[in-house]
C-alpha cells in the first residue's frame, strides 16, 4: 500500500497538475506578442487569447502598435509573435514563423454614404497596415488612416464618401453614436480567416494552442458577432 501511494504521488508530481506552467516543461512559452492599437476587434480577441495562454500555463504580455509596426517588431525579434493576421500579411514576415489553426472568419465590406450616385466613384478611407484593405483600394481613390476611429472621423467630416470595415465595427460605432448617418453596405469582400502567428521556435507551444482552439472553439461567440445575426440587422446595414 505504501509503495502504491508513493507511486501515485510521484506520478502527480512528475506529470504536473492541470494548468501547470509550460515553462517547467520542454515547451517554450512566448513572452510578448504584438497587436494593432486602437482597434476594438483586436481588443476583444486579445482578451480571448490572453485567457487561452493562461489556461495553457503561459501568461503573455500583449503590446499594441500602429498598423504595420507589429510586423516590424516581430521581424526584429522585439516580440515573439502577433495576436492575429490574415495570410496576406505572411509575405511581410522576414523570420520563420508558425501559425495556428484558424481563429475566426470575417467578412469585410465597402460602406458608402447614402444618397451618393452609384455612378460616382467614392473616395475610400481605410486603415494602414490592414492588408486586405490595402489590396482592395490599390486601384481606387483612397485615403489611409492610422486607426478606425480616424476613418470614421474623416467620414463624418465629409473628407471621404466610403470606408472599409466589418459588420462588427460598424455596429459598435452605431451603438456608441460615433456616426450620425447610417452607412449603406454596398459590397462584400471575400471572407477570410485570421490566424495567430509566432516565431518558429515556438512550434511546440503553437501546437498546444491550436489543439486548444480545435477542442474548445473559444472564438465562436465573437465570430457570430463579426458575421452578423440577420434578425439584429439595423436598417442602414442592409
Amino acid at each position: 500500500m505504501r509503495l502504491g501511494a508513493a507511486a501515485l504521488i510521484f506520478f502527480l508530481l512528475g506529470s504536473g497538475a492541470v494548468g501547470a506552467s509550460l515553462a517547467n516543461s520542454t515547451v517554450i512559452c512566448p513572452k510578448k506578442i504584438a497587436t494593432v492599437s486602437n482597434n476594438k476587434l483586436s481588443q476583444r480577441a486579445e482578451k480571448i487569447i490572453e485567457q487561452i495562454y493562461l489556461e495553457l500555463g503561459c501568461p503573455v504580455e500583449v503590446v499594441a502598435f500602429p498598423g504595420r509596426r507589429g510586423i516590424a517588431t516581430f521581424n526584429n525579434h522585439t516580440v515573439d509573435g502577433e495576436l492575429y493576421r490574415l495570410p496576406s500579411a505572411e509575405g511581410f514576415y522576414e523570420r520563420k514563423y508558425v501559425k495556428s489553426s484558424p481563429l475566426f472568419m470575417i467578412s469585410g465590406y465597402l460602406w458608402r454614404r447614402p444618397g451618393l450616385s452609384e455612378k460616382e466613384e467614392p473616395k475610400i478611407a481605410y486603415v494602414l497596415g490592414f492588408y486586405w484593405q490595402e489590396a482592395f483600394v490599390k486601384t481606387k481613390p483612397a485615403v489611409a488612416f492610422q486607426n478606425f476611429d480616424a476613418v470614421i472621423k474623416a467620414y463624418e467630416q465629409g473628407e471621404v464618401e466610403a470606408f472599409l470595415a466589418s459588420d462588427f465595427l460598424v455596429r459598435r460605432i452605431l451603438d456608441e453614436k460615433k456616426i450620425t448617418e447610417l452607412p449603406l453596405r454596398q459590397e462584400q469582400l471575400e471572407a477570410e480567416a485570421f490566424y495567430h502567428y509566432l516565431g518558429e521556435e515556438y512550434h511546440a507551444f503553437m501546437k498546444r494552442f491550436s489543439d486548444y482552439l480545435d477542442r474548445h472553439h473559444p472564438f465562436a461567440e465573437l465570430e457570430g458577432e463579426l458575421n452578423g445575426d440577420p434578425q439584429k440587422e439595423k436598417g442602414g446595414l442592409m
